[in-house]
């Protein structure tokens, strides 16, 4: 939904989708120039991203930035640590129905809307973070999550959304 800000705002940066995002953010946002996949971030990464999309209909990007021994996770949409819940009360309402926050937490109202399976792409997330590592985690909505309890954080949240 924030792109064509963005696009505005950088009018000469190049602008990245998952392959099932591509279409649907084309159709949406017709001034929008063409969206590249993951293949044309990955070469600006220079080796240090791995860069993951979630089972479901909208695949969600999850992305792992490596810097020395060190794993930062990004993830869209899916997992989110928000402080407090939205000013607005349907909002608010929505997020406490599906479980979505405050805190860190499982956000199944994002993933109704990708069309995402709860306990498919929370299992699938999970491995990939026992795969890659996690030292911190840097969610699209609300609190940076680090230290060395931030990878048994966000298993537990994954684990318990894939039971």
């Amino acid at each position: 939904m924030g792109l064509p800000l963005w696009h505005q705002r950088y009018p000469k940066a190049r602008l990245f989708a998952t392959a099932s995002g591509i279409a649907h953010i084309a159709k949406q946002h017709k001034d929008l120039p063409p969206l590249e996949g993951f293949d044309g971030l990955r070469a600006l990464g220079a080796g240090r991203l791995t860069l993951l999309e979630t089972p479901g209909k909208h695949g969600d990007l999850l992305l792992f930035y490596r810097s020395g021994d060190k794993v930062v996770g990004f993830n869209n949409e899916l997992l989110a640590n928000m402080e407090k819940l939205p000013s607005n009360p349907l909002l608010s309402l929505l997020f406490r129905i599906f479980g979505a926050g405050p805190g860190l937490a499982y956000n199944g109202l994002a993933a109704m809307l990708l069309g995402a399976k709860k306990r498919e792409a929370s299992a699938f997330m999970a491995a990939a973070i026992r795969q890659h590592g996690l030292d911190a985690y840097v969610p699209c909505h609300g609190l940076v999550l680090d230290g060395p309890d931030a990878k048994a954080k966000v298993l537990a949240v994954l684990d318990a959304a894939a039971a």
